[in-house]
């Protein structure tokens, strides 16, 4: 009865790594620092490339709206 009341310590073994929020990957480097500096990249190249896109589309009307304006200047000189 006095050896059936023992107790013994219980260990879990797990395989791979449990370190960090998501884990690690086979090289033991954390994967959710991984994801953040892919995060940090990937909102940077965005926001580069909307920039870039506004910037031409803002350039591009500006000369089509000059070149309006400069062809109705020319047409009116040359009738008067």
């Amino acid at each position: 009865p006095a050896e059936n009341d023992a107790v013994e310590d219980i260990y879990f073994t797990f395989s791979g790594g449990v370190s960090g929020w998501l884990g690690t990957d086979s090289s033991k480097r954390d994967i959710w620092s991984g994801v953040v500096a892919g995060v940090k990249w990937a909102l940077l190249i965005g926001l580069l490339t909307a920039l870039t896109a506004v910037s031409i589309g803002v350039t591009m009307e500006y000369n089509i709206k000059r070149r309006k304006v400069i062809g109705i200047f020319v047409l009116k000189n040359r009738s008067g």
